[in-house]
């Protein structure tokens, strides 16, 4: 993986879709790991809290969220 890229959240989902995976990672450097991750429409994420800074950006569809005590409608553009 390079350190230094351009990437197009379609080619990443191509990429995703092939490996039949919900996850991609697509950077991994020191200080930082970034990745694709997708719920089918009505899915619920399996995931427990991970111990490091996450974040989080909607591509497309919508969700409910929560982060910490607070819980939100969440869309493309988020």
């Amino acid at each position: 993986m390079p350190s230094q890229a351009f990437f197009h959240i379609s080619d990443l989902s191509e990429q995703r879709g092939k490996t039949g995976k919900r996850y991609l990672e697509f950077l991994r450097i020191p200080a930082m790991s970034a990745g694709v991750y997708v719920l089918p429409a009505g899915g619920i994420d399996p995931q427990k809290p991970h111990t490091e800074d996450e974040l989080y950006y909607v591509a497309s569809g919508r969700a409910r969220m929560r982060v910490g005590p607070e819980e939100r409608e969440v869309s493309a553009g988020t």
